[in-house]
């Protein structure tokens, strides 16, 4: 068996010395080479010397975490949750970040938590997915550190008067984060006697140390004029630094008080439109609807309707209203966007069913006209109605032609319909 061995792997290598570098490296691949392996995945992901192949990339991805390459496990199990190179397979992924975390992979222990805290190809586990998380954070990761602070503070997992011990015992060491949860369990009343005052005390300890969410802590309490006096310049002072931070809300917030002129010096379109900007990069929902409605009009940056209609999109996507009925629109009017009814009249439809008044008249007028859907005029009548009663916006023209054209059955009906929607809405708020 020696010998056979040695007779291998001396026409191994003479067939290696006549072939070129690529087919070097392919057949140590194959014989095993995990550093070949690696390699030849990376080339083919980035068509470095090869015509560029993703599954090609995520064959070469499994040879290397068969074999228990940490960083090809987590890579592997990154392209099942998105569907590169291979069929989309979340469950599957599962088992390979779980065996990169097993061996200390930070990266795979945060994706982990995450996949177990929100069910993503696994079922729900709010208390394991804190304990990957917890192993993250001890590695460094911030992001892992982040949410495990808001799954305390939500009082998704964790006993809490033992969270506040624990958070208390750090903070005394002067851990800023910890501070900064001190400050909000204070707050709250979470695991310990609310005192506005120690709230107050312990965001000044973390906020000396820039921690970002105690400066907007401080921000939000001295605009507010929660157990302290009101003191705006204090509060932008506060939000700004942390802004400066890169912490997202406070980014917004200074877009806001540039956009009103709320403590600063005066209004200042242009400096709300570069924070907005700040942090609808961060995705930040808020930010991206207001930037998309600067660029809708050319406030405080070059009108744009494409950028708008990219903006706009993004809040629209996550369910934000005001953005749905803009997005709308852009399709209405073939601004930004190819024009397209059908496509304006749905983002109508996700506007007005979360109560938005003017995209419940734009559908209800659709409705009535059959322009982008089929004409409904019980439907028409019925959102044409909800959009009235907001006394926003003046649709009694519409009301009064389209009632002309129901019968007493038709109008009972479509009244029935406006109250049934009424009184979802209304049960969707108590659930809220």
């Amino acid at each position: 068996m020696r010998v056979f061995h040695i007779v291998c792997g001396v026409l191994a290598a003479s067939f290696l010395i006549g072939c070129g570098e690529l087919d070097r490296l392919r057949l140590k691949a194959r014989l095993g080479g995990l550093d070949s392996q690696v390699e030849l995945a990376r080339r083919y992901s980035a068509g470095d010397g090869v015509a560029r192949d993703e599954s090609e990339a995520t064959a070469w991805v499994r040879e290397a975490a068969e074999q228990g390459h940490v960083a090809s496990q987590h890579a592997l199990a990154l392209r099942m949750v998105t569907g590169t190179g291979t069929e989309r397979d979340p469950a599957g992924a599962i088992e390979w970040y779980e065996k990169a975390a097993e061996q200390g992979y930070a990266e795979a222990q945060f994706q982990l938590g995450a996949l177990l805290l929100y069910g993503i190809g696994v079922e729900q586990d709010p208390a394991t997915a804190a304990a990957w998380l917890e192993k993250a954070a001890a590695l460094g990761r911030s992001d892992a550190r982040q949410l495990l602070m808001e799954l305390h503070l939500g009082g998704v997992v964790g006993d809490p008067k033992e969270l506040f011990a624990s958070y208390r015992s750090r903070a005394e060491e002067g851990d800023a984060d910890a501070q900064y949860m001190l400050a909000e369990l204070y707050e709250a009343g979470r695991g310990v006697t609310a005192d506005p005052r120690a709230a107050l005390d312990w965001a000044e300890r973390a906020a000396t140390q820039d921690q970002p969410r105690a400066l907007h802590f401080l921000g939000r309490h001295y605009a507010q004029a929660s157990n302290v006096p009101v003191d705006l310049e204090r509060a932008v002072g506060s939000f700004r630094r942390a802004a400066e931070l890169g912490f997202a809300e406070s980014q917004h917030t200074m877009g806001e008080a540039h956009r009103t002129g709320t403590g600063v010096a005066e209004v200042s379109m242009e400096q709300a439109a570069h924070w907005y900007r700040q942090a609808a990069d961060q995705g930040h929902v808020e930010a991206q609807a207001s930037l998309g409605a600067m660029y809708l009009e050319g406030l405080g940056v070059p009108q744009d309707y494409g950028e708008s209609a990219r903006l706009l999109r993004l809040a629209a996507q996550r369910g934000h209203s005001h953005s749905q009925h803009d997005l709308g629109m852009l399709y209405d009017t073939g601004k930004g966007v190819e024009q397209d009814s059908a496509e304006a009249v749905r983002w109508y439809r996700s506007a007005a069913e979360q109560g938005h008044p003017y995209g419940q008249a734009k559908l209800g007028m659709a409705m009535l006209t059959g322009n982008g859907t089929e004409p409904d005029p019980v439907r028409a009548y019925m959102w044409l109605s909800l959009a009235s009663q907001s006394g926003l916006v003046n649709v009694d023209e519409a009301l009064a032609a389209v009632r002309t054209e129901l019968s007493e059955d038709e109008l009972a009906e479509a009244k029935e319909l406006s109250e049934s929607w009424t009184q979802r809405r209304k049960g969707q708020r108590r659930a809220g």
